[in-house]
């Protein structure tokens, strides 16, 4: 069995191998939970540090925790002044804590969502696949509803924001779907949620049609769980993610991806040196886009004169057209068209690019400019 020991790690090596880091670790965990698979599908080596290192609560986590436990008793029917009580005395919450506490409360609740109540931290024990020496599962589910006959399962993030495109990556919805299907031989239909305290949800439906295709994901994922923890070996998978991930200043595939990084020179920076080349950044980012504004407005207008006042033409071929007259007769989007064209030229491949109309205009002018040159070519060859 792994404990959260962190003298565990000092038995823990790792090495470069074919393009990957692979972890050697100690132990093997008599059970995992949903969290540990969903982990062990973004990073074997994050889900497998998350048993061997007790990570240290932050502020934010402490404050996640008093929010689930005041869900759970209002899911019950005590009423909130209680809950909140008896969660400021079991996290130990000051005074600041509980105001963001109560701010959180007050912009998520809503008396829907304690409604059709089954259950609250429910817990629940099942190995995967069924009815074999597979893996035991173990942990909570936040909520449990039945609303018209449709069961919700439902899982708050309170440290989480909305994010449709993370949550597709996550298995915890299926793997919600699955354990209730598996230990629910009559169910015919229930919705999986992620229900986000910064706002949104995010709900997945589920027929008992879709159960095959759910227990292929989850049991391919729990026997890749059980070669790796025999093997006692783990890839890594060191990426952008790992920014967030709680063990990482212990695993040394992520020391080895950060110092290779670009921006391993600004990890080494501390976290005031940091905010404050950011704010500089911020503030000059600002000051040259007035001044990228201010100049471009000044060639604006210059172009502008150039092109009315001091050429009074523009060129086609051996052709000149009248600019000013030229403009005044095309549309908005031609006058654009010709005016970014940036030389007192029409380009060949620029009448493609106009609206019809317009260029039904320049060929006019074309028509006429060389009629008009032609006529006196010919009033001056008869002289």
């Amino acid at each position: 069995m792994i404990n959260n020991d962190i003298s565990n790690l000092k038995n823990m090596s790792y090495k470069f191998q074919n393009g990957k880091y692979i972890i050697s670790f100690p132990g093997i965990p008599d059970h995992i939970s949903f969290s540990f698979l969903d982990l062990f599908s973004e990073c074997p080596v994050k889900a497998l540090y998350s048993k061997l290192v007790k990570v240290p609560e932050t502020p934010e986590l402490v404050i996640g925790k008093a929010f689930h436990r005041i869900a759970e008793l209002v899911g019950r029917g005590v009423s909130f002044d209680e809950a909140e009580k008896e969660a400021i005395k079991e996290f130990n919450l000051n005074t600041n804590d509980v105001i963001i506490l109560e701010n959180m409360w007050n912009s998520w609740y809503n008396p829907e969502k304690f409604k059709g109540i089954l259950d609250v931290e429910h817990r629940f024990e099942i190995t995967i696949p069924e009815g074999t020496q597979g893996m035991k599962v173990i942990g909570f589910i936040d909520k449990i509803m039945n609303i018209g006959n449709t069961i919700f399962i439902v899982d708050y993030k309170t440290g989480a924001f909305y994010s449709e495109e993370k949550a597709r990556k996550h298995l915890q919805l299926d793997l919600y779907a699955y354990y209730w299907f598996t230990t629910h031989n009559d169910a015919q239909k229930i919705i999986t949620v992620y229900d986000f305290i910064t706002g949104g949800t995010i709900a997945r439906e589920y027929s008992a049609q879709d159960f095959s295709k759910i227990k292929k994901v989850v049991e391919a994922t729990v026997e890749k769980v059980k070669e790796v923890l025999n093997s006692g070996e783990a890839e890594a998978n060191p990426g952008p993610a790992c920014t967030y991930c709680p063990v990482k200043e212990y695993c040394p595939a992520y020391k080895n991806y950060i110092t290779r990084a670009p921006e391993a020179p600004l990890q080494e920076k501390s976290t005031e040196e940091l905010e404050d080349e950011l704010e500089n950044l911020r503030t000059l980012q600002s000051e040259i886009s007035n001044r990228i504004e201010t100049i471009s407005k000044i060639l604006r207008g210059r172009i502008d004169l150039s092109r009315y006042e001091l050429a009074n033409s523009i060129r086609y071929g051996n052709i000149l057209i009248p600019l000013k007259e030229l403009l005044e007769k095309l549309s908005p989007e031609g006058r654009n068209t010709i005016m970014d064209a940036n030389d007192l030229k029409i380009p060949t491949d620029l009448l493609s690019r106009l609206p019809e109309r317009d260029v039904e205009v320049i060929k006019a002018f074309l028509e006429e400019n060389r009629v008009v040159t032609l006529r006196k070519k010919k009033e001056g060859d008869g002289k």
